[in-house]
């Protein structure tokens, strides 16, 4: 997200409790922080239905257990 923002490698501290994080304030608006978290929910809703279907439909595979 840095990079996309403009951010380069040398752009980014690391030290004692900085992380990596540039030195002037970066980062996005909570409504977009909402907005991408909902579209993620939305994209992988399907996905997460379609494989409990799938590992309903395979029981003998018993290691879909684990995923």
């Amino acid at each position: 997200m840095l990079f996309m923002q403009g951010y380069g490698w040398k752009d980014l501290s690391f030290g004692l409790f900085k992380n990596g994080r540039p030195d002037t304030p970066s980062g996005v608006g909570l409504p977009l922080v909402y907005v991408t978290w909902i579209a993620v929910v939305i994209i992988l809703y399907p996905v997460c239905k379609w494989y409990g279907k799938y590992k309903e439909q395979h029981k003998e595979k018993k290691w879909l257990r684990y995923l």
